[in-house]
């Protein structure tokens, strides 16, 4: 077969404005195009045969099978139609009063950063770097109930938790990749409640000073999860479950059951909240998903796999305090491999607090942790990548402040000191200091 244009628009016989297919036969011109296949889009069209015995009865079967093809089209067509309209059905309401403007929540953020590295212990030299992230999502009110939206970003796609782009590649283009896309359903007859699927942002709530011990923020599963909370006179609850896949390979699933809840009290100047999180992640070491191992940055390796499974308790408590001229938040956070292999390699914990304070008409804020990570504490791959060498087997300080500069634009300095130990029992330090200017729009 040979494709073509079909450029004689004014015959009535064809009408065809699209490319055509066409399949052996007696060499004619687009005029023969029979009336049958009068389609305005990509098929496959035969031409007329040439007259030779049996000539009739192919072409009446050539008939029939595109006539069966265009019923199939429609049919096709049809339903999917009916589905699209059903999806759609309360997009009157949700858009009466409304332009497609105001269904349309666009969002973004730009940052340029720079980034110094300093080990002792170890023999690594310092390293300087300039690094850029941009990410842009949307969403779209489908109906009253239904939002619909996705996000892209800067960084390596096959890394979830480096959105950041380093200078310095001899000019080439940068890498962009779509890291959200998702529909989220709040139904109108159970308020609070929700259902969301796709790939999308990690529902739970966590340590307010620094929060991606067990869970780096960058990092967006993929899969289906619900929720509900419930409020009201100062006192909140809480929580979300779902289902992420982790790993898919020749249907030998790694995945993530996920579960948490919360309660938020308030009464006068004092806010407690206290969240309680399991993350139960299926056989790491289960056959096809033994890839997974290259990501441990300091959980433990025996013989080529995991030593321990994850199943990963993840609690905090933070107190929000109003009453002084500063506000001032404290937190304490406690982790718990339930299926490490060893006791003594199982727990993490971080204190931390955080304030704002006024300057030059802006109000600034300031905020501390000090964390303790055990090598099976919590699982690698989905863990923070802030601090310079691994996610866990260290401990850390990190510091910082947030300048605002505009309602849009502010800049973060901040500073990463861990102590960690390398894999012959020897110990070493790193040091990681940042200063980020951060545009949102």
């Amino acid at each position: 077969m040979r494709e073509e244009i079909c450029s004689n628009r004014g015959d009535e016989t064809c009408g065809l404005q699209g490319r055509v297919t066409w399949a052996r036969g007696a060499g004619v011109g687009a005029t023969n195009c029979p009336p049958v296949c009068d389609r305005r889009d990509s098929f496959t069209y035969w031409e007329r045969p040439s007259r030779h015995r049996g000539s009739r009865s192919l072409a009446r079967r050539l008939r029939v099978a595109c006539t069966m093809n265009i019923k199939f089209r429609s049919i096709l067509s049809l339903i999917v139609g009916s589905a699209l309209i059903t999806l759609f059905s309360g997009a009157t309401a949700a858009a009466e009063g409304e332009s497609l403007m105001d269904r349309i929540h666009p969002s973004g953020d730009i940052r340029l950063r720079y980034e110094k590295d300093a080990s002792r212990g170890n023999g690594n030299d310092n390293r300087h770097r300039a690094r850029a992230r941009l990410r842009f999502g949307v969403g779209v009110d489908v109906t009253d109930e239904v939002m619909a939206g996705f996000r892209v970003r800067t960084g390596n796609s096959q890394d979830p938790k480096s959105p950041h782009q380093t200078f310095g590649n001899e000019f080439n283009s940068w890498e962009f990749s779509l890291d959200r896309a998702y529909v989220k359903y709040s139904p109108g007859w159970a308020e609070g409640a929700w259902v969301e699927g796709g790939k999308m942002a990690n529902p739970f709530k966590t340590n307010p000073v620094y929060g991606e011990l067990v869970w780096d923020a960058d990092v967006n599963p993929e899969g289906g999860q619900v929720g509900y909370r419930w409020s009201q006179n100062g006192f909140a609850v809480g929580g979300a479950t779902g289902i992420w896949v982790l790993d898919n390979n020749n249907g030998n699933n790694a995945t993530i059951l996920p579960i948490q809840g919360y309660a938020e009290v308030k009464e006068g100047d004092v806010k407690v909240t206290a969240a309680v999180a399991l993350y139960k992640y299926s056989d790491m070491n289960s056959t096809g998903v033994g890839g997974l191992v290259g990501n441990a940055r300091g959980n433990t390796i025996a013989g080529g796999v995991y030593a321990s499974r994850f199943t990963i308790l993840n609690s905090f408590v933070s107190v929000d305090y109003t009453g002084l001229s500063v506000p001032i938040t404290v937190v304490a956070e406690l982790i718990n491999n339930l299926g490490a292999n060893r006791d003594s390699e199982s727990m993490g914990w971080a204190v931390g607090a955080k304030t704002k304070f006024p300057l030059c008409g802006r109000t600034h804020k300031l905020f501390y942790q000090y964390q303790k990570i055990e090598a099976d504490a919590v699982y690698n791959a989905t863990a923070q990548d802030d601090f310079q060498s691994r996610a866990s087997n260290f401990t850390g300080h990190i510091a910082g402040i947030d300048w605002s500069l505009t309602k849009a634009v502010s800049f973060r300095t901040w500073a990463l000191f861990e102590r960690d130990r390398n894999f012959d029992g020897g110990t070493h330090s790193n040091q990681r200091i940042r200063g980020d200017f951060n545009f949102k729009f």
